[in-house]
Protein backbone atom coordinates (compact mmCIF):
# COMPACT_ATOMS: atom_id res chain seq x y z
CA UNK A 1 0.00 0.00 0.00
CA UNK A 2 1.54 3.60 -0.77
CA UNK A 3 0.76 6.56 1.15
CA UNK A 4 -1.03 9.50 -0.02
CA UNK A 5 -1.52 13.35 0.59
CA UNK A 6 -5.08 12.02 1.15
CA UNK A 7 -4.73 8.78 2.18
CA UNK A 8 -4.01 5.15 1.36
CA UNK A 9 -3.87 3.70 -1.85
CA UNK A 10 -3.44 0.02 -2.46
CA UNK A 11 -2.13 -0.28 -6.88
CA UNK A 12 -3.04 -2.87 -8.99
CA UNK A 13 -2.54 -3.71 -13.03
CA UNK A 14 -5.96 -2.85 -14.04
CA UNK A 15 -7.68 -1.37 -10.53
CA UNK A 16 -6.32 0.70 -7.85
CA UNK A 17 -8.14 1.11 -4.48
CA UNK A 18 -7.99 3.99 -2.53
CA UNK A 19 -9.44 4.80 0.98
CA UNK A 20 -9.49 8.82 1.98
CA UNK A 21 -8.39 9.31 5.19
CA UNK A 22 -10.37 12.17 6.87
CA UNK A 23 -13.84 10.94 5.24
CA UNK A 24 -13.55 7.40 5.07
CA UNK A 25 -14.69 6.78 1.44
CA UNK A 26 -13.38 3.95 -0.46
CA UNK A 27 -13.10 4.88 -4.02
CA UNK A 28 -12.13 2.13 -7.03
CA UNK A 29 -9.65 3.63 -9.94
CA UNK A 30 -10.15 1.65 -12.90
CA UNK A 31 -7.33 2.65 -16.07
CA UNK A 32 -7.73 5.59 -14.74
CA UNK A 33 -11.72 6.48 -13.84
CA UNK A 34 -12.06 6.97 -10.60
CA UNK A 35 -15.44 5.95 -8.94
CA UNK A 36 -16.58 6.33 -5.79
CA UNK A 37 -17.82 3.64 -4.23
CA UNK A 38 -19.17 3.71 -0.41
CA UNK A 39 -18.27 4.79 3.04
CA UNK A 40 -16.35 2.11 5.13
CA UNK A 41 -18.88 0.04 7.10
CA UNK A 42 -19.67 0.51 10.55
CA UNK A 43 -18.19 -3.15 11.12
CA UNK A 44 -15.43 -2.58 9.05
CA UNK A 45 -13.96 0.22 11.64
CA UNK A 46 -14.84 -1.95 14.52
CA UNK A 47 -12.91 -5.24 12.83
CA UNK A 48 -10.45 -3.04 11.03
CA UNK A 49 -9.84 -0.24 13.13
CA UNK A 50 -8.92 2.14 10.32
CA UNK A 51 -9.41 4.81 12.33
CA UNK A 52 -6.31 4.35 14.86
CA UNK A 53 -3.83 3.36 11.83
CA UNK A 54 -5.03 6.58 10.14
CA UNK A 55 -4.13 8.53 13.20
CA UNK A 56 -1.06 6.69 13.50
CA UNK A 57 -0.17 7.51 10.31
CA UNK A 58 -0.57 11.48 10.44
CA UNK A 59 -3.95 11.44 9.48
CA UNK A 60 -6.95 13.34 11.49
CA UNK A 61 -10.10 10.98 10.59
CA UNK A 62 -13.53 12.01 11.12
CA UNK A 63 -15.77 9.22 10.57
Amino acid sequence: MDLTATGVVRRGYLLDFMVNAPSGMISLQLLGIEFEARKLSARAIVEHKPREAFIRLGFDPEF
